[in-house]
């Protein structure tokens, strides 16, 4: 900033130096501040991650303690090990580890699938007429409208 030398404060140059030290400043804020949002909604995303797979682990282990309960109910009933069930996968090893996917965070909810009304069925006593007849029908008279 300084050379050395006096400064005029009031001199263009200077003004211009400090003007521009200012926006250096500002600029460099907003980039902290826009830094500072994406360390958060990382450590979020990761903290989701680890929620979710603390979950899995935890529906792991519970299916564990099933199974060695059921073991040793067949271990003392003198059921083969061959006719014992499969144990249950550990969800982060192995080759379906790589498969699962977490729910994503910013996504929409899932869609409810409806019938569609042009194909929904409905019985025939809830269908009711509310005209009186052809003379209170509004497309009584597409024949000569459509006529050339």
């Amino acid at each position: 900033m300084f050379d050395g030398k006096a400064q005029i404060i009031t001199a263009p140059e200077f003004q211009k130096l400090v003007k521009d030290m200012q926006e250096k400043l500002h600029i460099e804020k907003e980039q902290k501040e826009v830094r500072a949002k994406e360390r958060k909604k990382k450590a979020d995303a990761n903290a989701a991650l680890e929620h979710w797979k603390g979950q899995l682990i935890e529906k792991y282990n519970e299916d564990m303690a099933t199974y060695n309960e059921e073991c040793a109910a067949l271990a003392v009933d003198g059921v083969p090990k061959k006719l014992w069930p499969k144990k249950p996968a550990h969800p982060t090893r192995g080759r379906k580890a790589k498969q699962l996917n977490p729910p994503p965070i910013d996504s929409p909810p899932p869609s409810i699938p409806t019938t569609r009304p042009s194909r929904a069925i409905a019985p025939s006593n809830l269908i009711v007429d509310l005209g009186d007849g052809p003379e209170d029908s509004e497309y009584e008279d597409l024949d000569d409208e459509f006529d050339v």
